[in-house]
């Protein structure tokens, strides 16, 4: 089961104890199901403290306002991504061809929203007691950051399991085992 919308991307949750990170956000309409499914899972959704988009593709990114709204979490991306997001440019973000090509629904909109931590590839980012590194990954749109989570076992949350990924990029909805080099999909939505 998927608590987000089925426009959305994945949504991670990033679960540190006492500091929680969604990664992705997801088109916004998944919001209130997500922080639902959150307390059924027992976290205490006040704790969600980041919210950290890997671009600003309305899939992606396009939630960022409302889980802002939602959960008083800072939000953090790449500067391009900041831009876009503030701007609520939604040629930019890709949502206004999305709408054209029948993809988003003509109701559905990028509400501009602050970002607070604008990430520059090398950076670093804290959550709770772990520390994750900002990498630029251009490609899938010019804007892509990726985060490096090392030593991550059971930072992941997927419904009540955890998934051990030590030493591995969190990127587009996949995983880079830097180790081996390999790519897999990375199909942990909330």
């Amino acid at each position: 089961m998927n608590a987000s919308h089925e426009l959305d991307c994945n949504v991670y949750l990033l679960d540190r104890d006492t500091a929680q990170a969604v990664i992705d956000c997801g088109t916004g309409y998944g919001v209130l199901a997500s922080l639902a499914e959150l307390a059924r899972d027992g976290f205490a959704t006040g704790n969600v403290s980041t919210v950290l988009l890997t671009h600003a593709h309305q899939d992606h990114a396009g939630g960022a306002s409302q889980w802002r709204h939602a959960t008083g979490a800072a939000i953090a991306a790449s500067t391009e991504t900041a831009a876009i997001i503030e701007a609520g440019d939604e040629e930019a973000n890709g949502l206004f061809g999305g709408r054209l090509a029948g993809i988003y629904p003509m109701d559905c909109r990028l509400d501009a929203c602050k970002v607070d931590i604008r990430l520059v590839h090398g950076e670093y980012i804290t959550i709770g007691d772990l520390t994750l590194e900002a990498i630029a990954t251009p490609g899938h749109s010019s804007d892509m950051m990726s985060y490096i989570v090392p030593g991550a076992e059971g930072a992941v949350q997927r419904r009540h399991r955890l998934c051990g990924w030590p030493d591995r990029f969190l990127t587009n909805n996949r995983l880079l085992d830097r180790r081996s080099g390999r790519i897999r999909a990375a199909s942990v939505p909330l």
